[in-house]
């Protein structure tokens, strides 16, 4: 629910404070939760060359128009890197109950397996945020 808003703050920081979209921060910028995390998702996973879905996303969504492919580039890299942050905090949380139930312990040179039940869109739809989870070392 969250993670949209929270690269929405950012690229707005980074209006105000580095003029990342030219000299004026775009008003829909500031508009908090206008950016949900199905839209992140969306640029996250653009694996167009040139970026297309990231420059449609941010025309749609904020009217910020004819940005650079280096700027769709640094818009992919904040989606990536909020994405890997929730990712790890969620796998921190769950790793944090299985031991505190003694579920990570080791069987005779085996280490236990548990089977964690996963429900909401967040998990079924950004495929990144299931690959960073699967992915996280324990």
């Amino acid at each position: 629910m969250y993670l949209g808003d929270i690269v929405r703050r950012v690229l707005c920081k980074m209006a105000e404070e580095a003029g990342f979209f030219g000299d004026i921060v775009p008003p829909k910028l500031t508009t908090r939760f206008i950016l949900r995390t199905p839209d992140m998702s969306a640029m996250h996973h653009d694996t167009s060359l040139d970026l297309r879905v990231v420059e449609s996303k941010l025309k749609d969504i904020f009217g910020i128009s004819g940005t650079s492919l280096e700027t769709r580039r640094i818009v992919v890299d904040l989606c990536n890197i909020f994405a890997t942050r929730g990712a790890r905090l969620s796998a921190a949380g769950i790793i944090g109950i299985l031991k505190k139930m003694g579920k990570d312990t080791v069987k005779e040179g085996e280490k236990q397996r548990t089977v964690i039940a996963v429900d909401g869109g967040l998990f079924e739809h950004y495929t990144q945020i299931q690959i960073l989870l699967e992915e996280y070392p324990q």
